[in-house]
């Protein structure tokens, strides 16, 4: 999972950021410094701050077309409402993925939004749907990074399980998530998983002592499966 290093370093390197964009003129490149910031604050669990800056964002993007910082507004407030708003979180990656998909068809949603759609799709208790979106985000991987997608690909099954009070299942992917040897790829799924992390309390000894990550994968689609 993506660790954080310095955070008052990266916010004032943010807020100088974009306080020469807009002084240059630049807006768009503004208001992206703006919604690092505010992912930054929700990585740290500040939540309501990252909101307020959320807000502010959109603003700057309201009427601007699908462009870099309307996408980065998009995913933001996805993944910070994932607990608080499942259904507003998935409404939001869905549109993000009908407007990639509109903007570059041949290249498709592209694993971020669709993996951010799964796993607020997840936290709705759309099993079937959770299910289709998993799929499918591993084959964006596959295609667009040609890697397999894990340990993100845990997180939709693990908000499936946590809406269905299934915590012990959500734990066990949540632990794995914890303990792979790659990362999470962006901010947003970071923040979807510490946000779940908060949700289904202390996780379990490390999984991956006696299982492979694409076997906890596998185990993770065989159980949805059967829901």
């Amino acid at each position: 999972v993506y660790k954080r290093q310095d955070f008052d370093l990266a916010v004032d390197m943010l807020d100088q950021a974009r306080e020469l964009a807009e002084e240059s003129g630049a807006t768009p490149l503004a208001s992206v410094a703006l919604g690092y910031r505010a992912e930054y604050h929700a990585l740290v669990g500040r939540l309501e701050e990252a909101d307020r800056m959320l807000e502010e964002l959109s603003d700057y993007v309201e009427g601007r077309g699908m462009d870099y910082a309307a996408s980065l507004h998009g995913l933001f407030l996805a993944s910070t409402s994932i607990v608080s708003d499942p259904e507003a979180s998935r409404a939001v990656s869905i549109e993000l993925m009908d407007a990639f998909a509109t903007v570059a068809p041949d290249y498709g949603p592209g694993f971020g939004a669709n993996a951010v759609a799964s796993v607020a799709t997840g936290a709705t208790g759309d099993t079937q749907a959770t299910l289709r979106l998993v799929t499918e985000a591993k084959a964006a991987y596959e295609r667009t990074n040609h890697d397999d997608g894990l340990p993100d690909l845990l997180l939709a099954p693990a908000a499936l399980a946590w809406r269905n009070g299934d915590l012990a299942t959500a734990r066990r992917l949540l632990s794995a998530v914890r303990h792979s040897p790659k990362p999470t790829q962006t901010f947003q799924l970071t923040t979807m998983y510490r946000l779940l992390r908060n949700e289904v309390g202390p996780l379990d000894p490390n999984p991956l002592q006696t299982a492979h990550l694409d076997d906890i994968y596998e185990e993770s689609i065989a159980w949805m499966k059967t829901l």
